[in-house]
């Protein structure tokens, strides 16, 4: 006996005698014989899988493609491949691996996140910083979190203050700000004792923080609140 779920044409079950999981093919056959210890479902022709307490991923033929040895993987209700990686964690830390098992980012570090333009954000000690596609740094961890790079720049945070740096780690908007993000037209938004205002590239305040809320430069013009009143 078994209790069964759908799982993209195949079919998850769980062996009611050995609490064991495997799959049923789209034929209604035993594809896969019950031999794991948890089972997700199909995502992209993998599953996650686990054996004893360690998971791994398997094709539709029942194949390791990368075998149960890790403690945790980022795959299907955890996460999936981006730009052909995902996290793994071994041994108490973290890296990424291709699809094929290959580690490309070494598994050093206690927070992982994904590559953003060419640098993966990376944590060690609660601290942020960024290494490129070799795993080498580039940024140095010392941030209390980062964000993504986006058109060449990226929001860090440090001491409960916000800047911006770009790929070489320049600190383009120098961190003092509560808030700053939101880049359009050459310009941030940023956000001091809960008024707004903008900074350019350079970290020159071009519009001093006077308004209760800002919206993005579009063609030359931004609008914003005081009070109940929006203007340009």
């Amino acid at each position: 006996a078994a209790d069964i779920y759908l799982t993209n044409e195949y079919e998850l079950f769980q062996d009611k005698d050995t609490e064991k999981y495997g799959y049923y093919g789209p034929d209604g056959d035993i594809a896969i014989p019950a031999k794991f210890d948890m089972a997700d479902e199909f995502l992209d022709g993998l599953a996650l899988v686990m054996i004893g307490d360690k998971y791994g991923l398997i094709d539709k033929t029942g194949t390791a493609v990368i075998p149960a040895i890790y403690d945790d993987i980022s795959y299907g209700i955890r996460g999936n491949f981006r730009d052909g990686l995902t996290s793994v964690k071994l041994n108490g830390k973290w890296g990424l691996i291709d699809r094929t098992g290959v580690m490309v980012i070494p598994a050093i570090y206690d927070e992982v996140a994904y590559f953003s333009e060419g640098l993966l954000a990376v944590c060690i000690d609660n601290k942020w910083g960024f290494v490129n596609a070799a795993g080498e740094p580039v940024i140095p961890v010392k941030y209390d979190d980062v964000f993504e790079f986006e058109d060449g720049y990226c929001s860090v945070k440090l001491n409960e203050k916000h800047g911006m740096i770009d790929t070489t780690g320049r600190e383009v908007v120098p961190i003092i700000y509560d808030f700053v993000g939101g880049f359009h037209d050459g310009y941030f938004n940023m956000r001091v004792d809960g008024k707004w205002g903008y900074v350019d590239v350079m970290g020159k305040v071009v519009v001093q923080p006077i308004y209760d809320e800002t919206h993005y430069f579009r063609e030359g013009l931004a609008p914003v609140r005081v009070g109940a009143k929006w203007g340009y």
